[in-house]
Formats: structure tokens, C-alpha cells, sequence
């Protein structure tokens, strides 16, 4: 409890002191922390237009698993976290605003021998499996599903919820990613990698943004958060969004 308040006084000490250092230039910056279900085309495209409009901000951008972004939201490393939503006992003393809802597909290569057809879920054991790992928000819904269709003794190949690494994979052999819609869409797009037939959807989770309860929000913040709504609502072929 004493180093969690310590380092938030400290961080805001350090926040004044580079406010006066930069004065002059009425420079601004706000950490963001980054889930893959934002980081390879929402936020980009968002940040590219809050840029515009804020040239004076500064934007450092921290990726890493969800826990972790979740304990810098915290202790004040960060202002900002983006992507699905946690569960309840991991959003203590935050709060969230949800920007979209997001669906899990199971994605293959083009020429993937499952595809074409309504899946047989039992086939699925034939082939290497890459899931989520424990720590990721999407674990607890892949794995149910998983379960729901007598498939929890298999032992995935792969643990990974990295575009670079799970496309590379997806690509060069026969191993079926699950993964979220956003995270692979201009993939899925380009026709690179292709989602199969379940049968019955995986489920869906809501996506946004989350910060400190009770914090003092800036108007740069704000307005980074009204980019991101905005950048929804022009109907992104992924989210929910009308």
C-alpha cells in the first residue's frame, strides 16, 4: 500500500517538474498501455488522428500481458489502458468505458485442410493448437469453450497471442490460432489468414478503455479517448460499431 502511493506522488512530482521544465513549449505526455486486441490497427489509426490535433502531446506507448499494464495503470506508470476488458476482480479501483465488443475466431492458413466446411469441434485434435496463455484476457473464454466441446485434455503446441509470431506460425503449417477478431482483421482482410466455420460463435468481450477511479483526467486524455469513440463509430469492419 506505501509503495503504491509513494510511487504515484512521485510519478505527479515528476509530471510538475517536466510541466515547468516545459513550459515554454506547453509540451504534454500520456503513457498508454497496450493490449493486442487495439495495438495493430485501432489505436495506430487513433493516435495518428489525435496527432493532428494535439501535435504538442507526446504519446508513449507500453505493451506487455494484461496484469502488467493493469499494476502501471495502478501505481501511475500509466494514464491509459486500451483493449478487452479485464475481469471484475482484476479492475479493482478502475474504472472502464467500453468502445466495441470483439469476437475470438479460430483462424487457419488459406489452404488450411478445415476449411470450407461446418467443423467437426473433434477435428480440431487432429491439428496443432496455438490458445492464449493464462495470463491473456481471452484465456478463460477459449479454454471454456474448449471444454464445452470435450477438448480440455488437449495440450496446445503454441501459447501466444502475438500477431508477428501466431501469423508467421498460422502461415507456414497447419496450426489453428485462437485469437481475437481485432487483432488479425487486416489479415483476415487480405485474405492471408481465414477464420472457420464453428459452427456456433466463440464469445465475444467488450473492448475499451481503462483508468484510475478518482484520478484527475487531462483534457488531452480526454480528448484521446473522444478520438478513439470517434474512430469507432466510423463503422470499423471489426468492432460492433454500427
Amino acid at each position: 500500500m506505501f509503495q503504491q502511493f509513494t510511487s504515484t506522488a512521485l510519478l505527479d512530482l515528476e509530471k510538475g517538474q517536466d510541466m515547468v521544465r516545459g513550459a515554454k513549449s506547453h509540451s504534454t505526455r500520456i503513457a498508454v498501455g497496450l493490449l493486442p486486441t487495439v495495438a495493430t490497427d485501432i489505436f495506430p489509426r487513433a493516435a495518428i488522428e489525435f496527432r493532428k490535433a494535439h501535435p504538442q502531446c507526446h504519446l508513449r506507448i507500453s505493451t506487455g500481458p494484461n496484469w502488467s499494464l493493469l499494476q502501471q495503470l495502478r501505481d501511475g506508470s500509466l494514464d491509459i489502458v486500451v483493449g478487452r476488458m479485464s475481469a471484475p476482480e482484476q479492475m479493482m479501483g478502475l474504472s472502464f468505458r467500453e468502445l466495441f465488443t470483439d469476437q475470438i475466431l479460430a483462424v487457419v492458413r488459406p489452404e488450411h485442410p478445415l476449411l470450407g466446411k461446418q467443423l467437426d469441434p473433434a477435428a480440431l485434435a487432429e491439428f496443432p493448437l496455438m490458445l492464449p496463455p493464462a495470463g491473456a484476457v481471452i484465456s478463460s473464454a477459449v479454454r471454456a469453450w474448449l471444454l464445452s466441446k470435450n477438448l480440455q485434455t488437449v495440450e496446445p503446441a503454441f501459447e501466444n497471442v502475438s500477431l508477428a509470431f501466431g501469423r508467421k506460425t498460422v502461415m507456414l503449417s497447419d496450426t489453428v490460432w485462437f485469437i481475437s477478431r481485432s487483432v488479425i482483421a487486416d489479415e483476415l482482410a487480405n485474405g492471408t489468414i481465414s477464420a472457420l466455420d464453428l459452427g456456433d460463435p466463440l464469445l465475444g468481450g467488450p473492448v475499451g478503455v481503462s483508468v484510475r477511479d478518482q484520478s484527475a483526467i487531462s483534457n488531452e486524455l480526454t480528448a484521446l479517448i473522444d478520438t478513439l469513440g470517434a474512430l469507432v463509430k466510423k463503422a470499423t469492419p471489426h468492432s460492433s460499431a454500427p
